[in-house]
């Protein structure tokens, strides 16, 4: 039967325990991560929303008029709008516009075309009866007819219809009978066309102002008008405010009456009134109120006002005990008590988290791609997560009692006590345990959440910025605790200068009075005590704590164990002088080759001093200590390699019993890794063919750090350059590359960081190291023999006669 063909899928390997247990950690190291990171969030988003509840207004609005019983200080920053004062502004904004009015500059032309085109209708109708021209064409005379041709009554009326139309106005019967007699000569045309352009027009070109009544205008008068032209679009425009000049209606209509009688020529006294009546009937307003325009632009004008906002500052006073409750201070409290809502103190909390948890975010993807020594572990996390949010809710506590104290003692500034919060003491912290990197990047979300915390204020956010790098780097030189005070005095003087430049700034200090200079003291006073007492106050408080929770290892915890009187060292020269002898020197190798390829020096140094502490219980079952003939000779292979490892437990056991840390005690088991204790295992394999090779190796873990690297390394390079103490210039360094290289080729360095650029640069640090010991001993001293740790793969008969009492 012919197999069965299979799917890409089916031939996959399935994962094998190791692969699931690596996506396993990976998931549960990117789930702690999001749950530390939305912890800092949530607790940064209470801590940054003042008033978790609110803040309590003890007064409302039945309260007006009343005396105060309780001083009430803002909370927070506040921006209270005021309706009414808004309103009344926009009110006042919508009365300053003036009335729009449209001028018709073509009423006067419109006016005049109707009286021509009438006048030269009537006088063809008269010619040749009613109907036969029509307007604006001459009329041919019948002959025989006569401007008095006498007219039927309907010939009369239908043509004073048509006289009507055509000027729009009504026409009197006995008015249209005069001008009838007369003919609708030109020259009573041009009399009326007279009598219309002196109420219409100054001159043929400027129109005179005209409304159909003045009294519309009586609002106006202290305002005046603005006079938009027609048709719409048309440059120009201005105001108006001499209303006076401004004619209505009956004004005109009664000047026209005057006017007929001062026509010029031989006009009949009844032809004079029925040109005054046609006249009046024929005027027309040009100046109209536009209430959409107006209505529109007094609308803009409203929208044009800036809602009135009342900045009320954190800490600042609205009421006092003892003054008396005014609607000012009822519009301030409703508007406190509106944007204490539940659903808004919820959306500030938000916001804040959101910003707190963005803010560490991005400083983390920054610290991982730029900066070469920022690898902070879970523990990190959690740590400087704790430590973020227990700054501020120091600061937030101190704040609130500052206020309380303010409203105690009304000559302490309130920003006075915000000065004096030991926003540094974290950073100073973070420095101590962590390095220069975190500690930078601690100081600017630090800083920005402090500013946040004191009302989005950039001054306290670059107060808190300024003492955190001085704090930080002042600390990075000190030597023992007393530096810590020591970077306190730097770190006080660092923010009595923020405060001065701030008030420099703000023209506070000579120029404001002496409240001011008053208020800038007590400020530079608070910053300075902030600095010098409180951040190293809380910094020595917490570092105990940091060191026992959470495993680190200080500097300072460093410098008091490299100090060769601690008790395990002292304990050490006395039972193993050779054992302490051998440390001393391996810490000077560890620590130049540390500082060669930028790990931590110290570190290194002091594990070096404590890596073999557990010789100290068997000295003499080691090389360096052995005074006469050796123990090993007596028992078998296999229990000598016993006796060897035990060294480890025992130095184990000891790093518990004098608390050393968990970096320098681990550097114990894992500067042995899991190498072969080869001179013993060479006797077993000569004494017989089956050997366990498990019995005659170190039980590990291999090196983790770069500084156990370094003490395996250097633990190994010591050994053997006690083993050939005469190697030379040339010799040691070769010496060097062989010891390491047989360290690599064994695996042990497959846990830790180190590169081959730094492998190189540790075997050149090692060899000037032994080359300078080698030239500071007198001629013809020499160091103890110690046999060093060689590769497996040389037979026992080609390593150097030193090397058969490896009893390490």
């Amino acid at each position: 039967m012919a197999p069965t063909a299979r799917s890409p899928a089916d031939s996959r390997a399935p994962a094998t325990v190791p692969e699931r247990w690596a996506s396993v950690r990976w998931f549960v190291s990117k789930a702690a991560a999001i749950l530390i990171l939305a912890g800092v969030g949530a607790g940064a988003g209470l801590l940054l929303t003042p008033g978790l509840v609110g803040q309590r207004i003890p007064y409302d609005d039945k309260s007006l008029g009343q005396i105060a019983t309780v001083t009430v200080k803002a909370s927070r920053d506040y921006d209270i709008p005021d309706e009414e004062t808004t309103n009344r502004k926009r009110e006042d904004a919508m009365a300053q516009v003036r009335p729009v009015y449209d001028l018709d500059g073509t009423a006067l032309l419109e006016v005049d075309s109707r009286i021509r085109d009438a006048f030269a209708t009537m006088r063809a109708a008269l010619v040749q009866g009613p109907g036969a021209a029509p307007a604006g064409v001459d009329a041919v005379p019948r002959p025989g007819a006569t401007p008095g041709l006498r007219l039927s009554a309907e010939d009369m009326e239908s043509l004073r219809g048509t006289l009507v139309a055509q000027l729009q106005t009504a026409v009197e019967p006995r008015d249209f009978e005069t001008l009838a007699r007369e003919g609708f000569s030109p020259e009573a045309e041009q009399a009326e066309l007279d009598l219309v352009g002196r109420q219409m027009a100054v001159r043929p070109d400027v129109p005179r102002l005209l409304v159909s009544d003045r009294e519309w205008l009586g609002t106006d008068r202290d305002l005046g008008i603005f006079v938009r032209p027609l048709p719409e679009g048309t440059p120009g425009g201005e105001v108006v405010t001499d209303l006076e000049s401004i004619r209505d209606l009956a004004a005109a209509r009664a000047d026209v009456e005057r006017s007929a009688m001062d026509l010029p020529g031989g006009f009949s006294a009844s032809v004079r009134r029925a040109l005054a009546r046609l006249a009046r009937g024929a005027l027309r307003p040009n100046l109209t109120y536009d209430s959409a325009e107006t209505d529109r632009r007094r609308e803009e004008a409203r929208l044009g006002v800036t809602p009135v906002v009342i900045q009320i500052k954190k800490g600042e006073k609205i009421i006092g005990d003892g003054d008396r409750i005014e609607e000012r201070h009822l519009i301030v409290f409703r508007g406190i008590r509106a944007q204490a809502r539940p659903a808004d103190l919820t959306q500030t909390r938000l916001g804040g988290g959101l910003f707190a948890a963005l803010l560490v975010l991005l400083c983390y993807r920054f610290g991982r791609r730029q900066l070469r020594r920022f690898a902070p572990r879970r523990k990190d996390a959690l740590f400087l997560g704790l430590l973020l949010l227990g700054g501020l809710g120091l600061a937030a506590a101190m704040s609130s009692a500052g206020e309380t104290l303010t409203n105690r003692a009304s000559w302490l500034p309130v920003d006075a006590v915000r000065y004096a919060i030991p926003m540094a003491a974290g950073s100073m912290l973070v420095r101590l345990c962590l390095g220069p990197e975190l500690a930078l990047l601690f100081a600017l979300v630090a800083a920005s959440l402090f500013g946040v915390l004191e009302g989005n204020s950039l001054s306290f956010a670059l107060f808190a910025l300024g003492g955190s790098l001085v704090a930080a780097d002042r600390v990075g030189r000190a030597q023992s605790r007393a530096g810590v005070l020591r970077a306190g005095l730097w770190t006080g003087a660092a923010n009595v200068a923020l405060v001065a430049c701030f008030a420099l700034f703000g023209a506070r200090l000579w120029s404001a009075g002496a409240g001011a200079e008053a208020a800038v003291g007590a400020e530079a006073v608070a910053a300075f005590v902030g600095g010098t007492v409180l951040v190293p106050a809380v910094v020595l408080a917490l570092l105990p704590l940091s060191e026992g929770i959470f495993g680190y290892t200080t500097n300072l915890r460093l410098l008091e164990l490299a100090n060769l009187n601690h008790p395990a060292l002292k304990e050490l020269i006395v039972k193993a002088p050779g054992t302490y002898h051998h440390s001393i020197i391996l810490g000077s190798l560890v620590e130049a080759a540390a500082e060669a390829i930028g790990a931590n020096a110290l570190l290194a140094r002091v594990s070096a001093y404590y890596h073999d502490i557990g010789k100290g219980k068997n000295p003499l079952l080691f090389g360096e200590n052995l005074k006469g003939e050796s123990r090993h000779d007596a028992i078998e292979p296999e229990e000598s390699a016993a006796l060897i490892r035990q060294h480890v437990q025992d130095g184990v056991e000891l790093a518990r019993q004098y608390k050393l840390p968990r970096s320098v005690s681990d550097a114990i088991p894992q500067h042995h890794g899991t190498r072969l204790i080869a001179f013993f295992y060479d006797r077993a394999r000569a004494k017989r063919e089956s050997v366990d090779m498990a019995l005659f190796r170190y039980a590990g873990p291999k090196p983790t750090t770069r500084e156990a690297a370094l003490v395996m390394l250097g633990d190994g390079v010591e050994a053997a350059s006690r083993a050939a103490p005469q190697a030379g210039a040339g010799g040691f360094d070769a010496l060097v590359r062989e010891v390491i290289d047989s360290v690599v080729a064994d695996g042990q360095l497959a846990g830790c960081d180190l590169t081959l650029g730094d492998l190189d640069a540790i075997a050149r640090s090692f060899t000037a190291t032994l080359e300078s010991l080698d030239h500071a001993q007198p001629a013809g001293a020499g160091r103890p023999p110690r046999e060093p740790e060689l590769p497996l793969g040389a037979a026992a008969s080609e390593r150097p006669a030193a090397e058969r009492l490896h009893l390490n």
